[in-house]
């Protein structure tokens, strides 16, 4: 059964897609992502229906060259939000 996300739900984002790698269909690899070590958490606040995506707030902006993977600038509302899907994140209680 396939993982899905639930409002409000804590999770650990393990790796995030970097803009201008084809991420389609190459969900597992790792020319697409780049890992963040011990990951970084963040609370899912808007679950996408149509691909199993959601938009995850960030406690925490990813800084230097992470950066780019947030959508949005640092004084937007949303300026910590980055999009993750099934396989790149672990509930938050998990190692």
């Amino acid at each position: 059964m396939k993982r899905r996300f639930r409002s409000g739900e804590r999770v650990r984002v393990l790796k995030v897609a970097v803009p201008g790698r084809d991420i389609a269909g190459t969900y597992n690899s790792t020319d697409a992502f780049t890992v963040l070590g011990e990951g970084a958490l963040g609370t899912v606040v808007r679950v996408k229906m149509g691909d199993d995506g959601a938009w995850v707030a960030l406690d925490q902006r990813l800084t230097g060259p992470l950066e780019v993977v947030h959508p949005f600038s640092i004084g937007d509302s949303r300026g910590n939000h980055i999009m993750v899907y099934p396989e790149q994140v672990i509930p938050a209680g998990a190692k």
